[in-house]
């Protein structure tokens, strides 16, 4: 799940530099079809790592173990 989430914050680190080089470029439309797939690409990065994070069984472990430590006196 970590490298998962590496890559969603490099590929989002790319897409805000494609963005401003969007801008510097004066936007032609080679550069905003490359913005718009990197968008994409962050888009399907957080869904990954969305999924990997909800089948993950540690983390329902730790909810449970969370849970019972609020209940113990």
């Amino acid at each position: 799940m970590r490298r998962i989430a590496l890559v969603a914050a490099g590929l989002y680190v790319a897409q805000v530099g494609l963005g401003f080089l969007n801008l510097f470029l004066l936007a032609p439309a080679w550069m905003q079809i490359v913005h718009l797939l990197a968008a994409d690409l962050v888009w399907i990065a957080l869904i990954l790592l969305s999924a990997a994070s909800l089948s993950d069984p540690h983390v329902d472990r730790l909810e449970s173990e969370a849970a019972a430590a609020e209940l113990a006196p």
